[in-house]
């Protein structure tokens, strides 16, 4: 219970995780770079800036990408050439 309210405290909900397809996979930066044909100071910069899928961590220290973002991204990709034609 929070003392100063004595109503009991708040407990962070956690997001909800996003369903895993069948056959969905953990890429690393190798394929990832090979899928996209960035680099990886582009891939690190437009994560920064929101405009690339987030890693997830791996144990080991080691950071992963779900194959499927990474389709997703380049699809979006496509269609902003569509777009602009």
């Amino acid at each position: 219970m929070s003392q100063a309210t004595n109503q009991p405290a708040q407990v962070a909900e956690r997001p909800a995780s996003p369903e895993i397809q069948p056959g969905e996979r953990f890429i690393r930066m190798p394929e990832v770079m090979s899928m996209t044909g960035l680099k990886t100071s582009t891939i690190y910069r437009l994560q920064a800036e929101s405009q690339f899928p987030q890693s997830i961590p791996l144990p080991g220290g080691r950071r992963a990408w779900l194959e499927s973002e990474i389709r997703k991204f380049m699809q979006e990709r496509v269609a902003l050439r569509e777009a602009a034609n």
